[in-house]
């Protein structure tokens, strides 16, 4: 930074300041005995800087100078609101890291520790009766018209509906039915959970999976009834978020690596031929279209 001169008049000074700010070259005032000193930043503008200042001295109530305020407070503001949106940009990583885990992910652990009890309060599937009531596409009537014993109906309609009780379109996701298909979901559910949670925050990240979790539960329900559950369909969903923004919106920071997309694909058409059992398959397209569309959503009005 280089001292070019003085300017006698603080709102003359003020006013040489804006002007040089329209010609992109960004000074300092300081005060000083005889005024105020002005100092320029950039080295490669203190020719013409300098030559300005010879300018403006000779005549400072010259319109361009006065005209130059309002161009100079728009230009500041532009400044301003590109400096805002940096800092939202910006993640103090230090900052999230220092923080306990279940204060950086609380949503992805609830995801974690919900499936676990409700798959081992389910004995992995083999007792039902007590999670079914609360957490599966089930309706329940206690004694039909005629007196007769109790008994349990499958409905072919989102039992959610009955009753308003919604959360039923979620709960299924908590259901697993074997320790690899726990675990696998669970790791995939850990490691896409902590990418996205983190990155996006908890908020956006629990809708994310409601826009996942509710279509591939349904879509499954009317494919073959309410006997399924797992969260393979979130986890595709988070995959297809996470593929989708990734290629569209690379300032968004996270993209998968080839492998993880290949692994997913193949899985996918793995799990349609039947070879690994039955399988929740509709649950799974359902879930990446739903995780995909909200990816290019999202990566479309970023773009906006």
């Amino acid at each position: 930074m280089r001292r070019i001169g003085t300017v006698p008049d603080e709102q003359e000074a003020q006013t040489f300041r804006d002007y040089l700010l329209t010609l992109d070259i960004k000074v300092q005032l300081d005060r000083g005995d005889k005024g105020w000193a002005v100092w320029v930043y950039d080295e490669d503008h203190l020719d013409q800087a300098r030559q300005e200042l010879a300018t403006f001295l000779e005549n400072p109530q010259d319109d361009r100078y006065r005209s130059a305020v309002d161009v100079a407070r728009r230009k500041r503001e532009e400044e301003l609101a590109e400096d805002l949106a940096a800092q939202k940009r910006t993640i103090d990583l230090r900052r999230k890291w220092n923080r306990p885990l279940y204060l950086r992910m609380p949503v992805t652990l609830l995801l974690i520790l919900g499936s676990i009890i409700a798959t081992v309060g389910s004995e992995f599937g083999r007792e039902l009766e007590p999670v079914r009531n609360a957490l599966t596409f089930t309706r329940i009537f206690e004694g039909d018209s005629n007196g007769g014993p109790d008994y349990i109906m499958w409905a072919r309609k989102p039992s959610a509906i009955y009753g308003w009780q919604f959360w039923r379109l979620v709960t299924p996701i908590f259901l697993h039915f074997s320790p690899l298909h726990l675990i696998m979901n669970m790791y995939w559910t850990y490691l896409f959970g902590s990418w996205l949670e983190q990155r996006i925050g908890s908020w956006r990240f629990a809708l994310l999976i409601l826009l996942t979790a509710i279509p591939s539960n349904i879509g499954q329900f009317y494919e073959g009834g309410p006997q399924f559950g797992g969260m393979s369909g979130v986890g595709f969903g988070l995959f297809g978020y996470l593929w989708v923004r990734g290629r569209m919106d690379p300032q968004f920071g996270i993209w998968l690596p080839r492998t993880t997309v290949t692994f997913f694909l193949v899985w996918l058409f793995l799990c349609m031929t039947g070879l690994v059992g039955p399988v929740a398959n509709v649950a799974h397209v359902v879930g990446l279209i739903s995780g995909m569309a909200a990816g290019g959503a999202v990566a479309w009005f970023k773009r906006r």
